[in-house]
């Protein structure tokens, strides 16, 4: 890959690609027209290079690690502006092409790359209830492979979580980068759109979540409207919400309802950037109690929004949750795309809200079953077996081959159970764990023996493995399954086959 380095005069605010200078509107207009060049970009001021999604020049050794990975740097400006590049950089650079601007179209030299459509997919007809996965950071975790029990899940990633659903959410890092399409050193100057990098996705919604939940100790977010509408239109990304900033239940009054008109003012200005691009934008109506919800999507309305999404997450009242949603049902029909921010599949069935919304996200089927014990048995909350990698490997393969025999019936639950406790008090004391070693859900679990009758993935694949608090990858596992269960209570048939699971 090589490094298009750009001499033009840098706007610290914002990201330089989106700022009004003739250079940078030239390599919007060509990744809008064209699509994204598979190139890094830069900008160079003499004194300081800046990535084209950063907004200050990155660490010396970042800067040394990304110019290891560029074959070649492309140097666009005057000469003696090439002459401080290369003395600044000469050493870390393996070559250094000079392009007189005078004489350089920034279309042809970009047209000698290969580049990537951006262009977002048209959208499933309403009545095709949407269920979007949040993608989790432990995509990429080091995955322990010591058992035939580990070996079974060795292949599970967020390729086939999402397989469950019907899209994935992707949420741009506020702090460290726009996404992660790329390898960290390259991240400030490359953004592939997410379908290249993750070609499984074509089959798939891509929704764009602007982070603000990693921002929610900021002030202000740490991203701007435009830099937002522009970073979703790189990603290719078919939903996308409007930039906000939320009001958690912990702050006091005064700061929740500053937020509340904030996200109003980020949200308007988010709409007027974002209609130049294809994807659609969904504004937060957001409030700091149900009726305040319900005022923001009167006054969305009325000035012509007619898709958004509604944050119920931080709603923990099921009295509130109802409230909100019967009371706003006819309201709620009068916009073109309603979605449900931060809701479990499990809680809308449990509710019987099944009507008035078009699609909706939660990342907690995917957090709580890679961290946590969370496992679903029936209608029922079983709980997985905490056994992580420990020093004591008989302990643990004794362990490990007592459930492969309790799979295959050679040997009785209290066998198992005892194994369980001793090596759950080891894993404790070596690992810090209070509370993973639930005895009656346990025992629950085991003797359901679900995995012999599940007909989703994970346990058709894994077995008794899809039981095991171990690894990201054991995760995943259950992600799968948790994700079946909570998924088929939503309809009114809990054991249609897969193809028509996630249509809900």
């Amino acid at each position: 890959m090589e490094l298009v380095v750009i001499s033009a005069e840098i706007e610290s605010s914002e990201f330089p690609i989106v700022s009004d200078h003739p250079l940078a509107r030239a390599v919007r207009r060509f990744v809008i027209e064209r699509g994204v060049p598979e190139c890094g970009i830069a900008f160079w001021d003499g004194e300081r290079l800046v990535p084209q999604y950063a907004r200050r020049e990155p660490r010396a050794r970042q800067l040394e690690r990304a110019f290891e990975l560029f074959e070649r740097v492309v140097v666009v400006g005057s000469a003696e502006l090439v002459a401080r590049f290369r003395e600044r950089f000469g050493q870390f650079a393996r070559a250094i092409e000079e392009r007189p601007l005078a004489t350089t179209s920034l279309s042809r030299l970009l047209d000698r790359y290969p580049s990537f459509c951006v262009r977002a997919r048209p959208l499933p007809p309403r009545g095709q209830r949407l269920a979007i996965i949040s993608f989790w950071t432990l995509y990429n975790a080091e995955h322990v492979s010591i058992h035939e029990l580990d070996r079974r899940v060795e292949s599970f990633t967020m390729d086939d979580v999402i397989e469950i659903a019907d899209g994935l959410l992707i949420a741009i890092d506020q702090r460290d980068g726009p996404v992660e399409t790329t390898e960290a050193a390259l991240r400030p100057f490359v953004i592939l759109p997410i379908r290249v990098v993750r070609p499984w996705l074509n089959e798939f919604v891509v929704m764009g979540d602007n982070g603000a939940v990693a921002a929610i100790d900021r002030p202000e977010p740490s991203i701007t409207p435009r830099e937002l509408a522009y970073v979703y239109a790189v990603m290719g990304v078919d939903l996308g919400f409007a930039l906000d900033h939320i009001p958690h239940p912990s702050q006091p009054v005064a700061e929740r309802l500053r937020r509340v008109a904030l996200s109003r003012e980020l949200t308007d200005a988010f709409l007027r950037e974002a209609r130049h691009y294809t994807y659609r934008s969904l504004a937060v109506a957001h409030g700091a109690s149900p009726p305040e919800i319900a005022e923001t999507m009167r006054e969305l309305l009325a000035i012509g929004i007619r898709d958004i999404a509604m944050p119920l997450g931080r709603l923990k009242s099921d009295r509130h949750l109802l409230s909100l949603m019967a009371t706003n049902r006819e309201l709620m029909r009068e916009f073109d795309w309603v979605h449900l921010l931060g809701i479990r599949p499990r809680r809308l069935a449990r509710l019987g809200i099944t009507e008035a919304y078009d699609s909706y996200d939660s990342n907690a089927p995917v957090r709580g079953s890679v961290q946590y014990e969370h496992l679903y048995v029936g209608e029922y909350y079983g709980t997985s077996i905490y056994c992580p990698p420990i020093e004591d490997e008989v302990l643990q393969r004794r362990l490990l081959d007592t459930l492969v025999a309790y799979e295959k019936r050679a040997v009785d639950i209290e066998k198992v159970l005892d194994l369980v406790m001793r090596y759950w008090l080891v894993a404790r004391t070596l690992r810090g764990a209070s509370d993973l070693c639930r005895e009656d859900r346990i025992v629950r679990t085991l003797e359901s023996r679900f995995w012999e009758t599940c007909e989703c993935p994970a346990c058709r694949t894994a077995g008794i493995a899809v039981v095991l608090h171990r690894s990201p990858r054991h995760g995943y596992a259950r992600t799968i399954h948790n994700l079946w269960v909570e998924l088929a209570q939503l309809r009114d048939d809990p054991i249609m086959k897969p193809a028509q699971l996630y249509l809900i």
